[in-house]
């Protein structure tokens, strides 16, 4: 079976209790009407986006930081080395 299309599900008003759904449902707030297919497509593209930048931003910032101040770098990595004493061994998050 092919699943519906955004428009057969909005215009069905079935529920999938994900985010396409919430958006079907959700209004402009000028104007009160239904989001148009390209708020959706915009909304949907901005979430994608948002969540990948911001995971990849993260360390890179850090990684920054630690280069530009290596007392700090120093002791995150002592703190490492004591996380996972024993040459390396998997540390689980309780570890650290």
């Amino acid at each position: 079976m092919v699943a519906p299309s955004p428009w057969q599900l909005r215009a069905s008003g079935r529920d999938t209790g994900d985010m396409l759904s919430l958006l079907l449902k959700a209004e402009d707030e000028a104007t009160g009407a239904p989001l148009t297919p390209h708020q959706i497509c915009s909304e949907i593209l901005t979430l994608a986006v948002a969540g990948t930048e911001t995971t990849a931003s993260v360390p890179a910032w850090v990684l920054y930081e630690l280069a530009r101040h290596p007392e700090i770098d120093e002791r995150v990595r002592a703190e490492l080395d004591e996380a996972s004493a024993g040459g390396g061994a998997a540390t689980s998050r309780t570890h650290l």
